[in-house]
């Protein structure tokens, strides 16, 4: 959803179903990681430290519909 749906709320572009980003890092021979806590988050990141010079993707899952607050000053005031 994300910074698209800031602007443009209504459009249905932006519904992409679930796809799984972190698979598709692991079949290019990376590491994915998909998070939907903070503490997940957190973990990653420090995994991602930890394992330099490998390419690391991590996914991190918002809420539906989840806009923050300075994202929402920056599409008003671009609109």
């Amino acid at each position: 959803w994300g910074m698209l749906s800031a602007f443009r709320p209504a459009a249905r572009y932006t519904d992409l179903g679930d796809w799984d980003f972190a698979r598709c890092a692991n079949a290019l021979g990376g590491r994915g990681e998909r998070v939907a806590t903070r503490g997940e988050l957190k973990r990653a990141l420090e995994a991602a430290v930890r394992d330099r010079g490998r390419f690391r993707l991590i996914d991190v899952r918002l809420a539906p519909h989840a806009v923050s607050p300075a994202l929402r000053r920056f599409a008003a005031g671009v609109a």
